[in-house]
């Protein structure tokens, strides 16, 4: 990574930016129990698909979500996919 790139995602982690972008996917997911793709993330929340990659991997990471035991296929990519779900505390 460019010493330009790790200034840029530092800034923006300083922002709250990343924060708030973790958030509101977490939100989204939430209502979306079937859980939702990346691009279907980024279509619906208007955030790059780098971005969200990039959360979605942060709320991951830290046991928010995970990756769905099934895959489907995204109608606009017809690449097969596996949808993230959000994971609830004690269930």
């Amino acid at each position: 990574m460019s010493s330009t790139q790790s200034h840029s995602l530092q800034q923006q982690r300083d922002s709250g930016a990343a924060h708030a972008q973790r958030v509101r996917i977490l939100n989204l997911l939430n209502d979306t129990p079937q859980g939702l793709t990346r691009a279907d993330i980024a279509r619906q929340t208007g955030f790059a698909l780098s971005s969200v990659c990039g959360r979605v991997g942060e709320l991951i990471e830290s046991g928010h979500a995970e990756n769905s035991a099934f895959t489907t296929t995204d109608p606009l990519t017809l690449r097969t996919v596996r949808p993230v779900v959000a994971i609830f505390p004690g269930a």
